[in-house]
C-alpha cells in the first residue's frame, strides 16, 4: 500500500467515525499532521476512486468547509 492509499484509508475511517457531521479539513490535519494541500489532493484522489468504481455507492461531497 502506498503512501497515497494509506491516507486515503486513514480518512475514510476517519469520516466513517464522523457520520454525517462530516470533517473539516483542519480537523483532519489535526489527526493526521499533514499539510492541507496534501490533504486535499488525497481527497481529490478519493473522490476519483469512488467515482471509478462501478461497484461502489459511496459518494465523497463537499459541503463548504466540511467533507
Amino acid at each position: 500500500m502506498d503512501f497515497e492509499q494509506q491516507n486515503i484509508a486513514i480518512i475514510e475511517g476517519m469520516l466513517f467515525l464522523a457520520g454525517d457531521d462530516g470533517l473539516s479539513v483542519k480537523e483532519i490535519k489535526n489527526v493526521m499532521n499533514i499539510s492541507e494541500a496534501l490533504i486535499r489532493e488525497t481527497l481529490d484522489a478519493y473522490k476519483k476512486k469512488l467515482q471509478e468504481d462501478q461497484s461502489s455507492g459511496l459518494q465523497l461531497v463537499f459541503l463548504a468547509k466540511s467533507v
